[in-house]
Protein backbone atom coordinates (compact mmCIF):
# COMPACT_ATOMS: atom_id res chain seq x y z
CA UNK A 1 0.00 0.00 0.00
CA UNK A 2 1.98 2.92 -1.04
CA UNK A 3 0.32 6.47 -0.47
CA UNK A 4 2.59 9.32 -2.00
CA UNK A 5 1.95 12.91 -1.12
CA UNK A 6 3.81 15.22 -3.94
CA UNK A 7 3.95 18.30 -1.89
CA UNK A 8 6.57 16.31 0.04
CA UNK A 9 9.01 15.83 -3.11
CA UNK A 10 12.07 17.74 -0.96
CA UNK A 11 12.11 14.73 1.07
CA UNK A 12 13.15 12.71 -1.95
CA UNK A 13 16.70 11.14 -0.97
CA UNK A 14 19.48 12.19 -2.92
CA UNK A 15 20.35 8.85 -4.94
CA UNK A 16 16.29 9.20 -6.22
CA UNK A 17 15.87 12.95 -6.46
CA UNK A 18 13.16 12.47 -8.60
CA UNK A 19 11.38 9.83 -7.07
CA UNK A 20 7.80 11.39 -6.28
CA UNK A 21 7.73 12.21 -10.11
CA UNK A 22 7.68 8.63 -10.75
CA UNK A 23 4.95 8.13 -8.06
CA UNK A 24 2.67 10.36 -9.22
CA UNK A 25 2.46 9.55 -13.03
CA UNK A 26 1.40 6.03 -12.24
CA UNK A 27 -1.93 5.75 -14.03
CA UNK A 28 -4.94 6.35 -11.91
CA UNK A 29 -8.31 4.36 -12.44
CA UNK A 30 -9.98 7.78 -11.59
CA UNK A 31 -8.55 11.37 -11.32
CA UNK A 32 -10.46 12.29 -9.24
CA UNK A 33 -10.14 9.41 -6.54
CA UNK A 34 -6.65 9.73 -5.25
CA UNK A 35 -6.65 5.65 -4.49
CA UNK A 36 -6.04 3.05 -7.45
CA UNK A 37 -6.59 -0.44 -7.23
CA UNK A 38 -4.41 -2.57 -9.18
CA UNK A 39 -4.56 -6.71 -8.98
CA UNK A 40 -7.33 -9.50 -9.75
CA UNK A 41 -10.75 -8.38 -10.21
CA UNK A 42 -9.78 -4.87 -9.92
CA UNK A 43 -10.34 -2.15 -11.90
CA UNK A 44 -7.14 -2.27 -13.97
CA UNK A 45 -5.56 -5.74 -14.44
CA UNK A 46 -2.17 -4.13 -12.87
CA UNK A 47 0.32 -7.01 -13.93
CA UNK A 48 2.77 -4.75 -15.67
CA UNK A 49 1.78 -1.67 -13.01
CA UNK A 50 2.66 -4.42 -9.90
CA UNK A 51 5.86 -5.44 -11.64
CA UNK A 52 7.45 -2.26 -12.34
CA UNK A 53 6.31 -1.05 -8.75
CA UNK A 54 8.01 -3.94 -6.91
CA UNK A 55 11.10 -3.55 -9.15
CA UNK A 56 11.41 0.03 -8.30
CA UNK A 57 10.82 -0.59 -4.60
CA UNK A 58 13.11 -3.23 -4.76
CA UNK A 59 15.64 -0.54 -6.48
CA UNK A 60 15.13 1.99 -4.11
CA UNK A 61 15.90 0.06 -0.97
CA UNK A 62 18.53 -2.36 -1.92
CA UNK A 63 20.82 -0.49 0.41
CA UNK A 64 18.99 -0.72 3.53
CA UNK A 65 17.88 -4.88 2.69
CA UNK A 66 21.66 -5.60 2.42
CA UNK A 67 22.51 -3.49 5.42
CA UNK A 68 20.12 -5.52 7.18
CA UNK A 69 21.62 -9.15 6.36
CA UNK A 70 19.85 -10.26 3.30
CA UNK A 71 21.75 -11.08 0.18
CA UNK A 72 21.48 -10.21 -3.63
CA UNK A 73 20.12 -14.04 -3.97
CA UNK A 74 17.36 -13.21 -0.65
CA UNK A 75 16.37 -9.88 -2.42
CA UNK A 76 15.79 -11.61 -6.06
CA UNK A 77 13.35 -13.97 -4.63
CA UNK A 78 11.12 -11.61 -2.73
CA UNK A 79 7.55 -12.00 -4.34
CA UNK A 80 6.05 -10.00 -6.55
CA UNK A 81 2.57 -8.40 -4.90
CA UNK A 82 -0.65 -10.30 -5.40
CA UNK A 83 -2.32 -6.64 -5.69
CA UNK A 84 -1.52 -2.81 -5.47
CA UNK A 85 -2.74 -0.19 -3.97
CA UNK A 86 -1.57 3.51 -4.20
CA UNK A 87 -3.08 6.83 -3.17
CA UNK A 88 -1.69 9.88 -4.95
CA UNK A 89 -2.28 13.27 -3.44
CA UNK A 90 -1.00 15.77 -5.92
CA UNK A 91 -0.76 19.35 -4.28
CA UNK A 92 0.05 22.28 -5.84
CA UNK A 93 -1.58 25.15 -3.66
CA UNK A 94 -4.20 24.91 -1.82
CA UNK A 95 -6.82 24.12 -4.24
CA UNK A 96 -4.62 21.44 -6.93
CA UNK A 97 -4.88 22.14 -10.48
CA UNK A 98 -3.60 18.64 -11.01
CA UNK A 99 -6.74 17.00 -9.34
CA UNK A 100 -10.04 17.07 -10.71
CA UNK A 101 -12.58 17.92 -8.56
CA UNK A 102 -11.15 16.98 -5.19
CA UNK A 103 -11.42 18.63 -2.21
CA UNK A 104 -9.00 21.16 -1.30
CA UNK A 105 -6.88 19.24 1.24
CA UNK A 106 -4.45 20.43 4.78
CA UNK A 107 -0.74 21.44 3.68
CA UNK A 108 2.05 21.84 6.60
CA UNK A 109 4.01 24.83 6.54
CA UNK A 110 7.71 23.96 5.15
CA UNK A 111 9.75 27.18 5.35
CA UNK A 112 13.52 28.35 4.98
CA UNK A 113 14.90 29.83 8.56
CA UNK A 114 16.71 32.83 5.96
CA UNK A 115 13.72 34.21 4.07
CA UNK A 116 11.35 34.02 7.77
CA UNK A 117 8.07 32.63 8.50
CA UNK A 118 5.20 32.75 4.97
CA UNK A 119 3.55 35.66 5.10
CA UNK A 120 0.40 34.69 4.03
CA UNK A 121 -0.03 32.28 6.73
CA UNK A 122 -0.90 35.84 8.16
CA UNK A 123 1.75 35.10 11.64
CA UNK A 124 5.46 35.69 12.21
CA UNK A 125 6.02 32.37 14.16
CA UNK A 126 5.85 29.23 14.32
CA UNK A 127 4.90 29.52 18.15
CA UNK A 128 1.97 31.83 17.01
CA UNK A 129 1.24 29.61 14.20
CA UNK A 130 0.91 26.30 16.09
CA UNK A 131 -1.28 28.60 18.78
CA UNK A 132 -3.70 29.29 15.51
CA UNK A 133 -4.32 26.13 15.29
CA UNK A 134 -4.38 24.53 18.62
CA UNK A 135 -6.47 27.02 19.87
CA UNK A 136 -4.17 27.76 22.69
CA UNK A 137 -1.63 30.74 23.48
CA UNK A 138 -3.12 34.04 22.25
CA UNK A 139 -5.52 32.21 20.31
CA UNK A 140 -7.66 30.40 22.95
CA UNK A 141 -10.06 32.54 23.34
CA UNK A 142 -10.81 32.35 19.41
CA UNK A 143 -13.39 29.18 19.77
CA UNK A 144 -13.15 27.99 23.49
CA UNK A 145 -12.65 24.15 24.31
CA UNK A 146 -12.03 24.00 20.71
CA UNK A 147 -8.47 22.02 19.47
CA UNK A 148 -7.16 20.87 16.37
CA UNK A 149 -4.02 18.29 16.65
CA UNK A 150 -3.17 17.41 13.04
CA UNK A 151 0.63 16.86 11.36
CA UNK A 152 -0.70 18.77 7.98
CA UNK A 153 -1.23 21.93 10.12
CA UNK A 154 2.37 21.54 11.58
CA UNK A 155 5.09 24.10 10.83
CA UNK A 156 8.48 23.13 10.82
CA UNK A 157 11.96 25.26 9.48
CA UNK A 158 13.67 23.38 6.48
CA UNK A 159 16.33 21.89 7.54
CA UNK A 160 14.61 20.34 10.93
CA UNK A 161 11.36 18.76 8.79
CA UNK A 162 12.33 15.23 8.00
CA UNK A 163 8.46 13.77 7.57
CA UNK A 164 7.65 12.43 10.99
CA UNK A 165 3.70 12.38 10.56
CA UNK A 166 2.80 10.75 13.48
CA UNK A 167 5.33 11.98 15.76
CA UNK A 168 3.98 15.92 14.79
CA UNK A 169 0.77 14.58 15.50
CA UNK A 170 1.58 13.39 18.59
CA UNK A 171 3.94 16.57 19.35
CA UNK A 172 0.82 18.62 18.74
CA UNK A 173 -1.22 16.56 20.88
CA UNK A 174 1.35 17.13 23.93
CA UNK A 175 1.47 20.64 23.43
CA UNK A 176 -2.15 21.10 23.17
CA UNK A 177 -2.39 19.12 26.74
CA UNK A 178 0.33 21.21 28.43
CA UNK A 179 -1.00 24.94 27.58
CA UNK A 180 -4.61 24.00 27.13
CA UNK A 181 -5.32 21.97 30.05
CA UNK A 182 -2.16 22.19 32.65
CA UNK A 183 -0.75 18.45 32.17
CA UNK A 184 2.63 18.06 31.93
CA UNK A 185 5.48 15.20 30.68
CA UNK A 186 3.77 11.91 30.63
CA UNK A 187 5.80 9.48 32.61
CA UNK A 188 7.20 7.49 29.45
CA UNK A 189 8.46 9.99 27.16
CA UNK A 190 11.88 10.91 27.38
CA UNK A 191 12.33 14.26 29.55
CA UNK A 192 14.98 15.97 27.05
CA UNK A 193 12.77 15.33 24.35
CA UNK A 194 9.99 16.54 25.61
CA UNK A 195 11.56 19.94 26.35
CA UNK A 196 13.23 20.30 22.99
CA UNK A 197 10.57 18.89 21.06
CA UNK A 198 7.06 19.33 22.71
CA UNK A 199 8.10 22.56 24.58
CA UNK A 200 11.02 23.97 22.88
CA UNK A 201 12.63 24.64 26.28
CA UNK A 202 15.05 23.00 28.71
CA UNK A 203 13.42 23.04 31.51
CA UNK A 204 11.48 20.09 32.83
CA UNK A 205 7.93 19.82 34.66
CA UNK A 206 5.45 17.64 36.31
CA UNK A 207 4.55 14.75 34.91
CA UNK A 208 1.17 12.74 33.58
CA UNK A 209 0.16 9.18 32.67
Amino acid sequence: VLQVCYRHSQSCPSSFPSCMDYWTKLPRSNESDPLTVVGVNSVQSGDDIRRAVHEKLLEMHRGQLLASGLSEADIGSLAEPVSLAYSVWYHEGTFPRGDKQMLSGPQDVIFAAEQGFPAECGVHSVQAYEDGVQGTGASQDVAPGLHCVNNDFAATERSAWHGPWAEQSLQGAERTLAKAFGLGKPVWLNATYYARQVLRTTQGSEFHV
